[in-house]
């Protein structure tokens, strides 16, 4: 198997191979059809998953693509690689594997990091019953979140602004005010919205619809555009010492696991707010496991900054864009977030594989 079997260019071309290579494999399959949007060339945005092993299995390894739509694609070169190497035929006899395929399918066919409604979905998983507070230092911030145009002027003038920032009032708070989640400004990224959002209820239906019966669930989300490249960040949002920290740490590693809590970069990790893993654990309860967010190293992180800008711009910026700016700025982005070169592919892909077989492995010696 060639690592480019796995990649796609678009979120079409990636639901096109999904389908088609779990079909053959026998997975019992389901389609979620987001109503609320099309995708650039007018089809359905749609959710897909498919099931792997016994329907009845007590222990299920839950993976979720495009939670950042940005992020889709080598999430989803995985899922789909696991599935080309027959992988799922030497799953232990009572686990089984959940592929969620795109799970914000509007941010994975328009290549943003957002919904429908500009909705950061990893800052939408919370309690809206309690209100929507913005620190009101966020307001410092706004003009690091978006750009007049995406040109390198643009690109340096944010770089300058946010460095001054940094030392006027410390990298690590402003990092966490921009990164956190914010209410107030539903046109700026870290938008966490003001109720559910359509990818919040449709990870409810998967919890509540196919794994009513699993006993044990662990659960893997698929990023990238984070930490060195050709490196995994492995950010477990579980109370350190807790039994499902521990078990992330005998899994995939304890200075794994610890690296991705002692350190964010140079700075502490953001207090994040929202977040999908800790959404799935509340809807589990007692039968959750451990979760991990798992990024995918790619860009400096100064020019995966620039293609959550040119997003924006794309979004909210004036001025008319006309089709050749859409295809060339998409493509800006898709590079940030899923580099090109043969040669990162092929490593994503197995270390995505090994994600896998780690994860896979634990669960079959509880």
């Amino acid at each position: 198997m060639k690592a480019e079997e796995c990649f796609s260019p678009t979120y079409e071309a990636a639901r096109s191979k999904f389908i088609s290579v779990c079909q053959a494999s026998g997975a019992r399959m389901a389609a979620y059809v987001n109503p609320n949007g099309k995708t650039p060339d007018g089809e359905a945005l749609v959710t897909d998953t498919a099931w792997f092993g016994r329907p009845d299995a007590a222990r299920v390894l839950l993976v979720f693509s495009g939670t950042h739509g940005q992020e889709f694609f080598a999430g989803a070169a995985t899922q789909i690689g696991w599935v080309l190497q027959e992988r799922h035929r030497e799953l232990p006899n009572d686990t089984a594997v959940l592929l969620v395929h795109a799970v914000n399918p509007f941010g994975a066919a328009h290549m943003s990091r957002t919904t429908e409604n500009n909705v950061d979905p990893n800052r939408n998983f919370l309690d809206h019953d309690l209100g929507h507070y913005t620190d009101p230092d966020f307001e410092l911030c706004v003009d690091v979140l978006r750009v007049a145009e995406p040109s390198e002027t643009e690109f340096q003038r944010v770089k300058g602004t946010l460095d001054d920032l940094f030392d006027r009032h410390g990298k690590g708070r402003i990092f966490a005010l921009t990164s956190e989640g914010q209410f107030a400004h539903p046109k700026l990224s870290g938008f966490a919205g003001l109720a559910p959002e359509w990818t919040n209820d449709v990870v409810h239906s998967i919890v509540s619809e196919q794994l009513s019966g699993a006993d044990h669930v662990a659960a893997i989300d698929w990023h990238s555009g984070v930490g060195e490249s050709q490196s995994l960040l492995f950010l477990c949002f579980d109370e350190p010492g807790s039994p499902a920290f521990r078990r992330a740490s005998q899994w995939w590693g304890e200075d794994t696991i610890a690296d991705g809590v002692r350190n964010y970069g140079d700075h502490e990790r953001p207090q994040f707010r929202g977040l999908l893993v800790n959404g799935v654990r509340e809807m589990l309860q007692a039968r959750y496991l451990a979760s991990a967010v798992i990024e995918f190293g790619t860009h400096p992180w100064d020019e995966v900054c620039n293609a959550i800008l040119v997003d924006q711009w794309l979004r909210f910026g004036e001025g008319a864009k006309s089709e050749a700016d859409l295809q060339h700025w998409r493509t800006f982005m898709l590079e940030r977030f899923c580099p090109h070169d043969t040669g990162w592919r092929a490593w994503a892909l197995e270390a995505g594989l090994t994600v896998y077989d780690q994860a896979i492995g634990g669960l079959a010696q509880l």
